[in-house]
Parts: structure tokens; C-alpha cells; sequence
């Protein structure tokens, strides 16, 4: 009696399960969905267009002693671009005359583009600082985006920028800095255009040393 009473018991628990099958494939399952977990490959969830950079300028202290250097928040004014034709880097460096035309290579300030909508006019970017580089110390003065600005007068909505392509030739970039006493003494950068894009993003140094030595004396053109 008590045999038959167990195996009614254990047949009507076996009504709830079911037979492991061993060939029967696992159920799939659901990787819970993180909103706050971003793909490396997809960006970060606001990020805009990225800035284009075809070149970055420096300006390194190749002195003995501390160099100072005058900045400018409007990079064409800290550095002044020349299109030059030349046969070479050497040769620009040092060009002049009809084989040299001033182009705006950075943003002029905060200038409207001609073809955005107008806006309210010309606006400054702030007052001129310094900075003081100790001996080999560099630092970053501009980024070029490989595109060329003009300043336009149009006689609806005024002074306005205009973007251009560079033309073939090569860029000639200089420091400029007030022609004061103890102003520093640089050599320019120059690049051919177009820059080859498969080595990655080339920078150029613009060598600065001070133009009154730390012994007092003024160096020699060249020196």
C-alpha cells in the first residue's frame, strides 16, 4: 500500500517536468540593452562632424634662454601665409616679389561665411597674450584645415568670408611678430601643396630664437 501511494505521488510530480534532451539546442538569450554604453565605432552620442586638419604649425625655442613670443587669438595674424612659386622649400623660404601672394589660410575671426546667413558683422576674438618658451620647449600657434579664406565686400549684407581651394604651389608660413626691440628671430615653414594624406597629419616647426643673444650681443643675420 505505502509502494503504491509513493510512486502516485512521484507520477504526479513528473506531470510538471520535462526530460533534459541532450541534442534539443539552448534557448537563445537576450543581452540586456545599456543606453549609456557607446560602440567605440559609433562616436559619442553628440559628437559633430570632426574638425578637418591637414597641417599643424609650431613655433619652437631653439635658444639657449627663454624666448617669448607674442600670441594672437586670430591665427592669421600670429601667422602670416604666403603662396609662393618655387621649385623648392628652400628656395620659398626665402622668395619674394611677383612670385609671392599673402593668402588667409585660418578662420578670420569670427567673420560670417558668404554663404551663411548674414550676421551681426565682423567680430574680434579676444586681446593678444604672450607666451615664454623655455630653451626646445614648442608650442601649437595654428591648425590648417587645407582650405583658403578672402575677405568679400557684398553689397547686400557687407564684409564677408569666402572659402577657396588651394591652387598647386607651396605655403610659405612666417611668425609675425611687432618689429620691437628684442623681437624674436624665426625661419619661416613651407610646405608643398597638396600634402600627401597617407602618412598621417605633418607638422611643421617654425624655428624662434631671440634676436639679443644672452651675452648681450645681437646675433648675425643667419647666425
Amino acid at each position: 500500500m505505502r509502494r503504491a501511494v509513493m510512486t502516485g505521488a512521484l507520477a504526479a510530480l513528473g506531470l510538471g517536468c520535462e526530460k533534459s534532451d541532450p541534442h534539443r539546442p539552448a534557448p537563445a538569450t537576450v543581452a540586456a540593452r545599456d543606453a549609456g554604453v557607446v560602440r567605440v565605432d559609433s562616436g559619442p552620442p553628440d559628437a559633430g562632424p570632426r574638425e578637418r586638419v591637414v597641417l599643424r604649425l609650431r613655433v619652437k625655442n631653439v635658444d639657449r634662454i627663454p624666448l617669448r613670443i607674442l600670441t594672437n587669438p586670430d591665427s592669421n595674424e600670429l601667422i602670416h601665409t604666403h603662396r609662393v612659386r618655387a621649385s623648392s622649400d628652400r628656395a620659398a623660404m626665402y622668395a619674394g616679389g611677383d612670385r609671392v601672394d599673402r593668402v588667409k589660410a585660418f578662420p578670420i575671426g569670427q567673420m560670417a561665411l558668404c554663404t551663411a546667413d548674414a550676421g551681426a558683422g565682423y567680430g574680434g576674438l579676444g586681446q593678444p597674450g604672450s607666451i615664454t618658451l623655455a630653451p626646445g620647449e614648442s608650442f601649437e600657434a595654428a591648425r590648417w584645415d587645407g582650405i583658403l579664406r578672402e575677405e568679400v565686400l557684398d553689397p547686400q549684407r557687407g564684409v564677408c568670408a569666402r572659402e577657396l581651394a588651394p591652387t598647386a604651389a607651396r605655403y610659405r608660413f612666417r611668425l609675425d611678430q611687432p618689429q620691437l626691440e628684442g623681437a624674436p628671430s624665426c625661419e619661416p615653414a613651407v610646405t608643398a601643396w597638396p600634402i600627401p594624406d597617407d602618412a598621417g597629419v605633418p607638422v611643421l616647426e617654425i624655428r624662434c630664437r631671440n634676436a639679443v643673444r644672452d651675452a648681450g650681443v645681437r646675433a648675425a643675420p643667419g647666425a
